[in-house]
């Protein structure tokens, strides 16, 4: 698979008061995601491709991530995901922690429009196995009937606990 770009600026910044901690900035121009998931309906390129967020670690990045493991996230501030491909947008944000046992804790809103063309454009493409492609339509088709009338979804996840509550 190839993606082209007019242009994708990424930004990492160490946090000044805690070396833990590590802003994330990303921002596509003119993307175009993979032929095989392109289609008639799509324009070529996508109109937003951004990430916004400050991820919290619990050792800085340095040497040791290669010579031990790797540090492992302990705080996500997702100001803003958002990718919009024609009618199709997907958006998050959220504030969450992990707990010793890497399970999330935390709210995470997420909004998609025109979520049943994702499934459809992932189903044509043949690249994902069906199966996988079936159980994520049902678990849209349940957030979206939790979101409201209408077909697009926007609700909350809350992770607690080891377990993840929508709506």
């Amino acid at each position: 698979w190839t993606v082209t770009a007019e242009s994708i600026r990424i930004a990492l910044l160490q946090d000044e008061d805690d070396e833990t901690r590590y802003q994330f900035a990303l921002q596509g121009q003119g993307v175009a995601p993979p032929r095989a998931l392109r289609n008639e309906v799509l324009p070529e390129t996508m109109e937003a491709l951004d990430l916004d967020a400050t991820i919290g670690f619990d050792r800085p990045w340095d040497l040791r991530a290669l010579e031990e493991r790797r540090p492992q996230p302990n705080v996500i501030q997702l100001r803003n995901a958002k990718a919009q491909w024609g009618p199709m947008l997907f958006q998050a944000a959220g504030d969450m922690t992990t707990d010793e046992r890497g399970s999330l804790q935390g709210d995470l809103t997420i909004r998609a429009k025109e979520w049943q063309a994702m499934i459809d454009m992932s189903r044509g493409a043949g690249q994902i196995d069906p199966i996988l492609i079936d159980g994520a339509e049902q678990l849209l088709r349940l957030f979206s009937s939790l979101s409201g009338p209408g077909d697009d979804i926007d609700l909350t996840l809350t992770f607690r606990d080891g377990r993840t509550y929508a709506g």
